[in-house]
């Protein structure tokens, strides 16, 4: 078992406000960190990142690199960078997603498993870059 406090990393990303004010409420209300929230959303969402990720549907995959078909994003101009804290095992796993699911980066995943955690289906998820 993995030490919590030893070998962890840092890096930020860029989250929806909407997504943001929910993933503080959800810091305040539990005492989890922005990571473990992260992975948790993750976790939650895992069945259902493609589609999160794509709401459009994706093509590719075969000869051609994957995309996604005209996602239908709602564009929310208000993003609030937000720090957070993993195990590098963690950013391995995050980053194998990405590759798997073909998300544009890793700001992509975490947006959308957030979104749809949050939100469930309701709400489109943004593509961030």
């Amino acid at each position: 078992m993995t030490d919590p406090d030893s070998g962890g990393k840092s890096s930020s990303v860029r989250v929806p406000a909407k997504c943001h004010a929910k993933l503080e409420q959800l810091r305040e209300r539990t005492g989890m960190t922005n990571g473990q929230i992260f992975i948790v959303a993750i976790e939650a969402t895992h069945d259902r990142l493609p589609e999160l990720l794509y709401p459009g549907g994706r093509i590719g995959g075969g000869l051609f690199a994957p995309r996604g078909i005209r996602a239908k994003t709602s564009r929310d101009d208000a993003e609030t960078q937000v720090t957070y804290r993993l195990f590098k095992a963690d950013f391995d796993v995050i980053d194998q997603l990405v590759i798997d699911l073909a998300a544009k980066s890793r700001s992509h995943l975490i947006t959308a498993a957030l979104t749809g955690y949050f939100f469930g289906d309701d709400e489109p998820t943004q593509a961030a870059e």
